[in-house]
């Protein structure tokens, strides 16, 4: 609904000691927690016997500009406080269950000593970039910098919204360098068959999982026998399990898709079917023998270890380094970026570009190629 325009009338009040001119327009206030509502005031304008009427429809006339540009909201009330709490009790229960444990913690342990006694148009670009800097000089890893930022931009980006702040997000603009990036590798066939075969056997068939279909660990591990139709050849990703919270969403839009099993898979599948009495148990079981275990904990006491002693553990080597694996894959088998991309669950080609890794045969053998056609001439090799 549009907003209505307001054009109050220029107005003398008589019944005082010394008459003023004056205009009656409706203001925005906040209320404690963030709540909007709206005041009927009459603004002054000048005394009658220091101003002319001339003058004072001047000055009328640019209250009343201010007034229908809604440039007066919240953030000359508001403290940031006020509106990270009320962020933490509305906006973020809608979020995913990752966001739900780590934002309320960074924006009271971090953001709110900070900012909290500050007024939204008080917390600008200087100060926060001044704070990020501190954070580093504290011993705050960088990516944990880049998300105490992304969480301020958060809340500045809803409080917008909610129509609480109508400047331009102070975030805008600011670069947080990342550390050193983690290595990413891409395994052989013959190392990806070792460490299959020696893993356990529920791990095993977690990482035959995650490769053969692309999947996030939540992803597998939120699966339940419901979700397979096993004559079909096909499982349906619908929900997750993340350290302890099972979510009936998947991480975007994107995640939820049914994806083609293929003949080990589906027979390893079959294989393991507990029968229409266990639709709605999980795939995958943990030692309490009902929920599903902590990615964790596998990756802690069952994976790590086994690669270590197979020599083929690097900082970072985990549950992810099988999705990247898969979406290689699927391009050198012939999907084009937009099918890994649907396949994986993802929002966005550039980030399945983002996950394909460089394989090193390969690479080598498109240079040889290459030089291969520029050296022969008529047949004969030139040196």
């Amino acid at each position: 609904m549009p907003r209505k325009y307001q054009n109050g009338k220029l107005e003398i009040r008589k019944d005082v000691a010394r008459p003023y001119y004056f205009v009656r327009v409706t203001r925005p206030t906040i209320r404690p927690g963030g709540f909007r509502s709206k005041r009927r005031v009459a603004e002054p304008l000048g005394f009658v016997d220091q101003i002319s009427k001339k003058r004072a429809m001047e000055l009328r006339a640019k209250l009343l500009e201010e007034v229908n540009a809604h440039r007066m909201v919240a953030q000359s009330q508001m403290l940031f406080r006020d509106v990270a709490t009320r962020f933490i009790e509305v906006r973020v229960p809608q979020l995913g269950v990752a966001v739900q444990k780590r934002y309320p913690s960074q924006i009271k342990v971090h953001l709110i000593p900070a900012f909290g006694d500050l007024k939204m148009g008080d917390v600008d670009r200087p100060s926060i970039e001044q704070w990020l800097h501190s954070k580093k000089q504290a011993g705050l890893a960088p990516w944990t910098v880049k998300g105490l930022k992304g969480v301020l931009s958060a809340i500045f980006t809803t409080a917008k919204a909610w129509r609480l702040w109508d400047g331009v997000n102070p975030c805008q603009g600011i670069r947080v360098k990342n550390g050193a990036a983690r290595e990413k590798r891409l395994l052989t066939t013959e190392q990806l068959r070792t460490v299959i075969a020696a893993l356990d056997e529920r791990e095993r068939f977690l990482v035959r999982l995650l490769f053969g279909l692309g999947l996030r660990v939540s992803e597998a591990l939120g699966l339940k026998w419901c979700d397979l139709d096993l004559d079909a050849g096909v499982v349906a990703i619908r929900r997750r399990w993340y350290r302890g919270d099972l979510s009936e969403e998947t991480k975007s839009e994107a995640g939820t898709r049914r994806l083609q099993l293929g003949s080990a898979l589906s027979e390893e599948f079959k294989r393991r079917y507990p029968g229409p009495h266990k639709l709605d148990a999980h795939v995958f079981i943990g030692d309490d023998n009902r929920n599903p275990p902590d990615d964790r904990d596998l990756l802690r006491e069952y994976f790590r270890p086994i690669v270590k002693r197979l020599g083929l553990y690097y900082r970072g080597f985990g549950w992810h380094a099988f999705r990247r694996q898969n979406i290689t894959a699927r391009q050198h088998a012939g999907a084009t970026p937009l099918e890994a991309m649907r396949a994986a669950g993802q929002n966005s080609v550039d980030m399945t570009l983002l996950y394909t890794l460089s394989d090193a045969d390969r690479e080598r053998a498109q240079v040889d190629a290459m030089f291969d056609g520029l050296m022969k001439v008529d047949g004969i090799s030139k040196q």
